[in-house]
């Protein structure tokens, strides 16, 4: 059986915490075995991430950091089949959506080389102000320190990397837990950073259960907490973490609006991928639709076909849409979410059951939702998206913003001030017109607002979040 050591800075070695076992979600079966961190583990990755910055990355060139990211990058390009063949086994998300994955960790990689060199201070005109004669100003960017990075089971290439490739530009060191569920993924990524020249000790990635993910937070000298997951787990993050820098890139239940001016077949078209790719498991996936009374038919009746067309079944085969959910327990949550809105009144017009696989839900499309139900005002995670009707803009938008979450958002129109109208009043951290809610590009500022989320991820955005502004003034008088 395949056994995997923790990632401690910079080298493979084995854990002090209770094994933990990797499974195939297709199949059930176990794929590997991984050790864990204990807290002695994780205490000795932050001293020597601490230690790393003070003596290392914080004074290496700039031209030194963003060398080692391009490198990285250029391994992970050639090692990119492999790490798409991994994470589809222990995930169950299908190969092409992996393999589409791993070429965007390349981007990210290169997007942070490019903002180290760009992205910089200002000066500051002192004497614009009376009494700064004399004077000049700095504001210069520098690294918060030790990072501490928590990433998701969903897209572990992408969600690591855009926590790791930006601190790591900006001269920060990073101790990484990766999700219970895709440990192995991750993992590489570490072999792919030390074999770029990344400086020993930059870098700790530390597999583990919740006892992991809270020692490492709370570490005094860690100065930066980076989490993606959902609201419940940030805010017991936030009640443990004392006066940290914060970035958190939440849950959500994305609204999209069909407009009576849309085109319809655009929207249904990227409607159901947004809706039902990686069975629904991404944060930005399309959950809630919303269409205009006078185009509701119609639109249905050309999403529903196009939902029959998604194929289930093996991940490694090329032509799945939907591989499998990444455990029974979330299989039987959203089985149990669609029995309750059926009981109270909603109506299935596809799916609403397994698959006869026994690993997968059916995609599946409920009209006749009250704001109350699960499945309309909590994240579903899963291949299930709910259809509204409504009358005006205004109903749109407060349907829309009717929600605890405001990560992203999707309006289908070809009304150029009825765009703006919904980009002005739309209560989320980013949206796309003629785009789905899960549309978005790796430059983009990403994140949300309400309990979706703090600060942004995302090219230079995300650079940002990994330095503080520090105010020097020269006195030349």
């Amino acid at each position: 059986m395949n056994r995997k050591g923790i990632w401690f800075a910079g080298e493979e070695r084995a854990g002090r915490g209770q094994p933990l076992e990797v499974r195939i979600p297709f199949t059930d079966t176990q794929l590997a075995t991984v050790d864990t961190a204990s807290v002695e583990d994780v205490s000795e990755a932050v001293e020597a991430a601490y230690a790393c910055f003070k003596s290392t990355t914080r004074l290496l060139p700039v031209h030194r950091r963003a060398g080692i990211l391009i490198k990285a990058a250029e391994l992970l390009a050639e090692r990119a089949e492999d790490l798409a063949m991994t994470l589809a086994r222990e995930s169950g998300k299908p190969i092409s959506l992996c393999r589409v994955e791993a070429r965007r960790g390349t981007e990210i990689l290169h997007l942070a080389a490019e903002s180290a060199r760009f992205v910089t201070g200002e000066v500051v005109p002192m004497d614009a102000l009376a009494g700064g004669d004399g004077r000049v100003g700095l504001a210069m960017r520098t690294p918060f320190g030790v990072v501490a990075a928590l990433s998701p089971f969903n897209a572990p290439i992408n969600l690591s990397l855009q926590k790791l490739a930006p601190a790591l530009a900006a001269g920060c060191t990073v101790v990484l837990k990766p999700a219970e569920q895709t440990p192995l993924t991750v993992l590489k990524l570490g072999e792919i950073f030390s074999d770029a020249g990344l400086p020993r000790g930059a870098l700790s990635i530390l597999p583990g259960r919740a006892d992991t993910g809270q020692a490492l937070v709370s570490h005094p000298r860690v100065a930066l907490v980076s989490f993606t997951g959902s609201s419940a787990v940030a805010e017991k993050i936030q009640a443990s973490v004392g006066i940290k820098k914060l970035i958190y890139e939440l849950g959500s239940n994305s609204p999209n609006i069909v407009c009576v001016d849309a085109d319809l077949d655009l929207a249904a078209r990227s409607l159901v991928q947004a809706a039902f790719n990686s069975s629904g498991q991404i944060c930005v996936s399309a959950q809630r639709i919303y269409i205009q009374s006078k185009v509701y038919d119609d639109f249905l009746d050309r999403f529903l076909p196009l939902v029959d067309t998604l194929k289930i079944g093996d991940p490694m085969d090329e032509a799945v849409s939907l591989g499998s959910l990444i455990n029974p327990a979330a299989l039987a949550r959203i089985e149990s979410w669609v029995a309750e809105a059926v009981r109270e009144g909603a109506r299935i017009l596809k799916g609403g059951r397994r698959h006869e696989g026994g690993r997968n839900y059916m995609p599946t499309v409920v009209a006749d939702v009250t704001p109350a139900m699960k499945i309309q005002c909590q994240e579903i995670f899963g291949p299930v998206v709910t259809v509204n009707r409504f009358e005006t803009d205004d109903e749109a938008i407060r349907l829309a913003n009717d929600s605890a979450y405001g990560l992203r958002a999707g309006v289908y129109t070809r009304d150029l001030k009825r765009a703006f109208l919904y980009a002005r009043d739309l209560e989320v951290g980013g949206m796309s017109i003629n785009d789905s809610s899960r549309f978005r590009l790796d430059n983009a500022p990403s994140a949300g607002v309400k309990r979706s989320g703090l600060g942004r991820e995302g090219g230079r955005y995300a650079y940002e979040e990994y330095t503080y502004l520090k105010f020097v003034g020269l006195n030349l008088a």
